[in-house]
């Protein structure tokens, strides 16, 4: 007789559903971690991108900003989900580094290829050429040839002897 009393489970095959379900419920958990773990690094990116695009340009679009702020709010929301999802399944989830986590490893100062790597990211320049052009200005009076020189430097000559004429042309108010 079969009452309240009787082994659970009463069907037979009911163990192989549980274990299967269990299965599936892991396959669902590694799936939004994994989802969450690649958000979270789609969002670090976005906001390092945002860092570095303020320091060199002094200004972030709107469009990047909201798209952060998304990110962020979706990342919020899954992480809490995942986390609650892990806690029922007595499951951990692994930890995600911080921005600043992530810059303090790439700026590591025993690691100087990553320092050095990272100062051309963000260099003002786009090549050497260009560096140089900007910061070392030529003396062209060695280049331009010495007639182009003195044409301009006589034409200087005549405008300030012409501006000091009109000084003195123009008379000074005296006070009472």
């Amino acid at each position: 007789s079969s009452g309240i009393n009787a082994e659970w489970p009463l069907r037979p095959g009911a163990k192989d559903k549980q274990q299967i379900f269990a299965g599936l419920l892991k396959e669902y958990s590694s799936a939004v971690i994994l989802t969450l773990v690649k958000l979270h690094n789609k969002l670090m990116k976005c906001l390092k991108h945002n860092k570095k695009t303020l320091l060199v340009k002094g200004e972030v679009s709107a469009e990047k900003i909201e798209l952060s702020e998304k990110l962020s709010a979706q990342h919020s929301k899954l992480l809490m989900n995942a986390t609650t999802l892990a806690e029922l399944l007595d499951i951990t989830i692994p930890d995600l580094p911080s921005l600043q986590q992530l810059e303090d490893e790439e700026m590591d100062c025993n690691s100087p290829t990553n320092a050095n790597a990272d100062m051309s990211e963000v260099s003002l320049w786009e090549d050497e050429d260009q560096k140089t052009f900007y910061r070392d200005i030529l003396d062209l009076t060695g280049r331009v040839p010495q007639i182009l020189y003195k044409k301009d430097k006589a034409k200087a000559d005549q405008k300030a002897k012409e501006e000091e004429s009109k000084k003195k042309k123009v008379p000074t108010a005296t006070l009472r």
